[in-house]
C-alpha cells in the first residue's frame, strides 16, 4: 500500500491536488482512497483500515 500527499496546484484547481490518497492492488485490482486537505490525513486513514479489514474479513 501506498500513501502520498498529492501535491496542491498553485492556481484554480486540479482534481486531486492537495488530496490524502492510499493506493494498493489486490489480484490485478487498483484501489484508491483519495480525500481533499492534507487536514484530513487522519480521516483518510481510518477510511483505509475500515476498508481493508472489511476485505479480510
Amino acid at each position: 500500500m501506498l500513501a502520498c500527499r498529492v501535491v496542491a496546484y498553485q492556481r484554480g484547481g486540479g482534481v486531486n491536488g492537495d488530496h490524502i490518497a492510499y493506493v494498493w492492488d489486490d489480484a490485478r485490482i487498483t484501489y484508491v482512497i483519495s480525500v481533499h486537505g492534507y487536514a484530513n490525513e487522519p480521516r483518510a486513514r481510518a477510511m483505509m483500515a475500515a476498508l481493508t479489514a472489511a476485505a479480510n474479513g
